[in-house]
Protein backbone atom coordinates (compact mmCIF):
# COMPACT_ATOMS: atom_id res chain seq x y z
CA UNK A 1 0.00 0.00 0.00
CA UNK A 2 1.18 3.61 -0.58
CA UNK A 3 0.01 7.08 -1.26
CA UNK A 4 1.12 10.42 -2.97
CA UNK A 5 0.26 13.81 -2.31
CA UNK A 6 1.39 17.02 -5.05
CA UNK A 7 0.99 20.40 -4.98
CA UNK A 8 2.21 22.09 -8.25
CA UNK A 9 1.45 26.07 -8.96
CA UNK A 10 2.65 28.24 -11.96
CA UNK A 11 1.72 30.14 -15.38
CA UNK A 12 -1.18 28.52 -17.28
CA UNK A 13 -1.54 30.38 -20.87
CA UNK A 14 -2.50 33.61 -19.53
CA UNK A 15 -3.13 33.08 -16.25
CA UNK A 16 -2.53 30.56 -13.26
CA UNK A 17 -3.37 26.78 -12.55
CA UNK A 18 -2.92 25.23 -8.90
CA UNK A 19 -2.83 21.39 -9.08
CA UNK A 20 -3.65 19.17 -6.19
CA UNK A 21 -2.90 15.56 -7.14
CA UNK A 22 -4.02 12.61 -4.46
CA UNK A 23 -3.02 8.75 -4.70
CA UNK A 24 -3.13 5.62 -3.24
CA UNK A 25 -1.95 2.46 -4.98
CA UNK A 26 -2.56 -0.93 -3.57
CA UNK A 27 -0.78 -4.00 -4.81
CA UNK A 28 -1.85 -7.43 -3.28
CA UNK A 29 0.41 -9.38 -4.77
CA UNK A 30 3.26 -9.71 -7.40
CA UNK A 31 0.72 -10.13 -9.80
CA UNK A 32 -1.97 -7.21 -9.51
CA UNK A 33 -1.33 -3.06 -8.95
CA UNK A 34 -4.08 -0.78 -8.74
CA UNK A 35 -4.57 2.44 -7.59
CA UNK A 36 -7.06 5.51 -7.46
CA UNK A 37 -6.24 8.96 -8.13
CA UNK A 38 -7.76 12.31 -7.81
CA UNK A 39 -6.50 15.91 -9.46
CA UNK A 40 -8.25 19.18 -8.77
CA UNK A 41 -6.71 21.61 -10.96
CA UNK A 42 -7.77 25.21 -10.12
CA UNK A 43 -7.28 27.39 -13.19
CA UNK A 44 -7.50 31.30 -13.52
CA UNK A 45 -7.48 32.81 -17.16
CA UNK A 46 -6.93 36.33 -17.55
CA UNK A 47 -9.44 36.57 -20.10
CA UNK A 48 -11.85 34.14 -19.85
CA UNK A 49 -12.46 34.31 -15.65
CA UNK A 50 -11.63 31.40 -13.03
CA UNK A 51 -12.68 27.60 -13.18
CA UNK A 52 -12.51 24.39 -11.36
CA UNK A 53 -11.65 20.56 -13.04
CA UNK A 54 -11.58 17.31 -11.09
CA UNK A 55 -10.07 14.40 -12.80
CA UNK A 56 -10.71 11.19 -11.06
CA UNK A 57 -9.00 7.82 -12.34
CA UNK A 58 -8.78 3.92 -11.40
CA UNK A 59 -5.93 2.27 -13.19
CA UNK A 60 -4.84 -1.31 -12.73
CA UNK A 61 -2.60 -3.80 -14.17
CA UNK A 62 -2.39 -7.59 -14.15
CA UNK A 63 0.83 -9.80 -15.57
CA UNK A 64 -0.49 -13.21 -16.58
CA UNK A 65 3.33 -13.94 -16.64
CA UNK A 66 6.41 -12.13 -17.52
CA UNK A 67 5.48 -11.62 -20.73
CA UNK A 68 1.53 -10.77 -20.73
CA UNK A 69 -0.06 -7.89 -19.35
CA UNK A 70 -3.08 -6.48 -19.24
CA UNK A 71 -3.98 -2.81 -18.12
CA UNK A 72 -7.41 -1.05 -17.39
CA UNK A 73 -7.32 2.91 -16.98
CA UNK A 74 -10.83 4.74 -16.73
CA UNK A 75 -11.01 8.14 -15.80
CA UNK A 76 -13.78 10.66 -15.38
CA UNK A 77 -13.41 14.37 -16.14
CA UNK A 78 -15.72 17.05 -14.13
CA UNK A 79 -15.36 19.63 -16.83
CA UNK A 80 -16.47 18.01 -19.74
CA UNK A 81 -18.88 15.40 -18.18
CA UNK A 82 -16.72 12.31 -19.65
CA UNK A 83 -15.92 9.12 -18.96
CA UNK A 84 -12.47 7.67 -20.70
CA UNK A 85 -11.60 3.91 -20.82
CA UNK A 86 -8.20 2.50 -21.94
CA UNK A 87 -7.84 -0.94 -22.22
CA UNK A 88 -4.84 -2.31 -23.26
CA UNK A 89 -3.06 -6.39 -23.91
CA UNK A 90 0.53 -6.53 -24.44
CA UNK A 91 2.85 -9.61 -25.22
CA UNK A 92 6.24 -9.88 -25.54
CA UNK A 93 6.91 -12.10 -28.30
CA UNK A 94 10.71 -11.37 -28.02
CA UNK A 95 12.94 -8.45 -26.72
CA UNK A 96 11.96 -5.21 -27.96
CA UNK A 97 9.42 -6.97 -29.88
CA UNK A 98 5.58 -6.46 -28.69
CA UNK A 99 2.16 -7.40 -29.58
CA UNK A 100 -0.78 -4.57 -28.48
CA UNK A 101 -3.85 -4.75 -28.41
CA UNK A 102 -5.99 -1.59 -27.43
CA UNK A 103 -9.48 -0.65 -27.08
CA UNK A 104 -10.81 3.01 -26.01
CA UNK A 105 -14.39 4.01 -25.25
CA UNK A 106 -15.44 7.91 -24.33
CA UNK A 107 -19.00 8.20 -23.29
CA UNK A 108 -20.65 11.61 -22.93
CA UNK A 109 -22.79 12.41 -19.72
CA UNK A 110 -21.53 8.85 -18.41
CA UNK A 111 -23.83 6.91 -20.87
CA UNK A 112 -24.03 8.25 -24.34
CA UNK A 113 -21.18 6.74 -26.28
CA UNK A 114 -18.85 9.80 -28.28
CA UNK A 115 -15.82 7.59 -29.35
CA UNK A 116 -14.30 4.07 -29.61
CA UNK A 117 -11.69 3.12 -31.16
CA UNK A 118 -9.88 -0.38 -31.31
CA UNK A 119 -6.06 -0.75 -32.75
CA UNK A 120 -3.84 -3.72 -33.42
CA UNK A 121 0.07 -2.55 -33.02
CA UNK A 122 3.26 -5.38 -33.69
CA UNK A 123 6.57 -4.40 -33.30
CA UNK A 124 9.30 -6.47 -34.27
CA UNK A 125 13.28 -5.93 -33.93
CA UNK A 126 15.42 -7.18 -36.74
CA UNK A 127 18.57 -8.45 -36.34
CA UNK A 128 21.48 -7.78 -38.78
Amino acid sequence: VGGNIEYQNGNFYHGNKQTVLLGVIYRPNYRLTTSLNYQLNDIELRDQGAFTIHLVGVNMKYAFNSKAFVTVFVQYNNDTNRLSSNIRFRLIHRPLSDLYVVYNEVRDHLQDLDDREFALKYTYLFDF
